[in-house]
């Protein structure tokens, strides 16, 4: 009997052993299972850094084209406004001389102004009046 407890003794104590020996082996590779995710995480994390500036890059670029682009019709707004007053003012005066020749003396200057007024808009300008308000 005293064998057989020492047998079994022994069988336990080698049992014991390979499962200890069991878990260090799964223990060691979870923790490197671990520092390999740890590891994939922050070249991850490096990389959607690099791709996020990236993309701040190319928006800051788009933002200053569009500003530019934004100030250029401006500057072509202000040039076409500006020669549709010239003309507008010329032809304004072009309607003035020609009615006051065809209606010298027939009319009052506040009927003179109105009919000046109607035809320019009439014929050239008939959207733009706001401008001169």
């Amino acid at each position: 009997m005293k064998g057989d407890l020492e047998r079994i003794t022994a069988e336990v104590a080698k049992i014991k052993d390979s499962i200890q020996e069991e878990c260090d082996r799964v223990h060691g590779g979870v923790r490197l299972d671990i520092n390999l995710e740890k590891s994939r995480i922050k070249d991850e994390t490096v990389h959607l850094h690099s791709l996020v500036k990236e993309a701040n890059a190319r928006i800051d670029d788009e933002i200053s084209r569009l500003q530019e682009r934004n100030d250029q019709m401006k500057t072509d707004l202000t040039k076409t406004l500006g020669s549709m007053k010239i003309h507008f003012i010329f032809s304004l005066f072009m309607n003035t001389v020609s009615l006051q020749r065809e209606h010298a003396g027939t009319y009052s200057y506040v009927s003179l102004f109105s009919q000046i007024f109607y035809h320019s808009f009439r014929f050239h300008f008939p959207c733009v009046w706001f401008i001169f308000w």
